[in-house]
């Protein structure tokens, strides 16, 4: 699971405001150079279509899935607090789970074709081993 820990406001190529969420991973513990074992968290960094007022309601929302290291082309990091530049060649990027939405597609295609099957639902039934997810079947 992943957090929407905040949000900032940026600028697309036409100078138009937007508004990037900011989203923090679990704690975890990570060994530096030297040894010593110190707490931290993976962040990144998703765009969205969302009001300022909107983004504001997102945080603290949790979503699926986590924050990955991607490799990318070279690019020169400044450490904030130290003022040192580093050259890095990897983003961390949110990777939603999409174990539901694959499970979804089965699913929905499963009734599809019973449906087309049989004329219609009236002789079909579900049982809902996942908490309510055949909720999302209820249009069909």
């Amino acid at each position: 699971m992943v957090t929407v820990s905040s949000y900032s406001i940026k600028k697309n190529s036409d100078g138009e405001d937007f508004i990037v969420l900011v989203l923090t991973g679990d704690l975890e513990f990570i060994h530096s150079k030297e040894g010593r074992l110190y707490a931290t968290v993976k962040k990144a960094n998703i765009a969205s279509t969302f009001s300022e007022d909107v983004a504001k309601t997102m945080i603290g929302k949790q979503l699926p899935g986590s924050i990955d290291k991607k490799e990318c082309e070279p690019y020169d990091y400044v450490v904030p607090e130290t003022g040192k530049i580093l050259e890095l060649n990897y983003r961390w990027v949110y990777v939603p789970d999409n174990r539901q939405d694959e499970n979804t597609v089965i699913s929905n295609s499963s009734l599809l074709l019973a449906k087309g099957l049989l004329g219609s639902l009236n002789k079909v039934f579900i049982i809902d081993t996942e908490g309510g997810s055949s909720d999302l079947y209820a249009n069909l």
